[in-house]
């Protein structure tokens, strides 16, 4: 929708594991879910917004689809709204205010009045109390300045320390001086994929029977066409994800397997640093913790899939996590849900300790600014700022 109105895709790098507000537009919200939701500008004319012309009018002869019948601009606002309001598992917040400028007041929108199904609120009003004008003009505290070279960072994520050491450049155009990027299919396919598995597993915690019909369903609502070239290759991805889905559950449908937790916070502390992420599930049987991590990137075969288990800072990441939290090493498991494969590891005390080591480098590293990069040609292939670095190797 943004795009039919003329207007340009802001991108949103949303972090789960980072501890903050966040700021998006509710078609960057879908598929998410958080704790306490507040959807603005709740307004006539801003939400849902005032309907404009295409440019260049595709002629009807040419659309293969049937148009929906009646005011299509606002039932699509209305499906926007909805889906920004079902964000929030807690608390909902609509804001809306009389005075954005202009000559005219505002009217509430329409959409407020219908979800909470009370039209004579359009004729209630809350106006400032005394106290409340006057703390309008209160001094507003001046922003802390940034910390300055020689500090340790107080906490990094899993992703932020993959991204350092990987190439320490990549983590300053992304962490540092947080240069967006254009919305990615590969990520809102993978999200789509995996928020459909998770959602899968956590019923099946509750002993709630999940059909494919289901699994699909909430696959699809966390799919979307943003980031693709062309429609084509939206369906053929489209297709790809529900023929996995179905490849899924069948297997899944064979066996007993019941996670323990899905989704599952860790943190701990290395040398005064906290370092946290999450875990995708979590077994634990006979003694012996297991940790999962679903994948829908391209593996071809077995050695393949064990390679980047080998190679893998992020399981390795996971079993240090594990092993500081109840002494033992786990078992952490790679799955290629494409592919239908997977690969398991053990790591070893020595690589624990080499991976707490890792971890003081990576922060030592931070701490000096030292952003040198490490061109490598596999590297730079997939990195997503190697159209801007003038060190990638192409």
């Amino acid at each position: 929708m943004i795009l039919t109105v003329g207007d340009e895709v802001q991108s949103f790098d949303y972090d789960p594991d980072i501890d903050a507000v966040n700021v998006m537009t509710v078609h960057a919200s879908k598929g998410l879910e958080f704790e306490c939701v507040f959807i603005v500008n709740c307004v006539a004319e801003r939400f849902p917004t005032r309907q404009r012309k295409d440019k260049i009018p595709l002629p009807e002869k040419f659309i293969h689809e049937k148009l929906p019948e009646g005011d299509f601009h606002l039932q699509e606002e209305r499906r926007l709204f909805y889906v920004g309001a079902t964000r929030a598992k807690k608390y909902l917040f609509l804001s809306a205010g009389e005075d954005y400028g202009g000559k005219r007041c505002k009217k509430l929108s329409r959409f407020i009045l219908e979800f909470l199904n009370n039209p004579a609120l359009i004729k209630e009003k809350r106006k400032l109390t005394g106290l409340e004008k006057i703390e309008r003009f209160r001094p507003i505290k001046l922003a802390r300045p940034r910390k300055s070279k020689g500090t340790l960072p107080a906490k990094l994520t899993q992703a932020q320390i993959d991204d350092y050491y990987t190439c320490p450049k990549k983590y300053y155009y992304s962490n540092v001086i947080k240069i967006p990027l254009p919305v990615n299919w590969h990520f809102m396919y993978g999200t789509a994929i995996h928020n459909a598995v998770g959602r899968y597993f956590e019923k099946k915690m509750r002993g709630k029977k999940t059909t494919l019909k289901d699994l699909i369903c909430d696959f699809e609502k966390s799919y979307d066409n943003e980031g693709f070239i062309t429609r084509e290759q939206e369906e053929i991805r489209r297709h790809t994800g529900i023929e996995t889905l179905k490849r899924f559950f069948r297997q899944a449908q064979k066996d007993d397997f019941i996670p323990d937790a899905v989704e599952k916070k860790f943190s701990f502390q290395i040398g005064g640093v906290k370092i946290s992420g999450r875990y995708d599930l979590v077994k634990t049987q006979n003694g012996q913790t297991e940790i999962f991590d679903y994948k829908t990137s391209d593996v071809e075969n077995q050695q393949g899939a064990t390679r980047r288990i080998n190679q893998s800072t992020q399981m390795v990441v996971y079993a240090l996590s594990e092993f500081l939290a109840n002494g033992k090493i786990p078992k952490t498991t790679l799955v290629f849900i494409e592919s239908d494969l997977s690969a398991s590891k053990i790591f070893k005390p020595e690589k624990l300790e080499e991976t707490k080591k890792m971890i003081l480098d990576v922060a030592e590293g931070i701490k000096n600014e030292n952003y040198q990069s490490k061109p490598d040609i596999r590297t730079c292939s997939w990195c997503p700022f190697n159209g801007i670095c003038a060190e990638a190797k192409k």
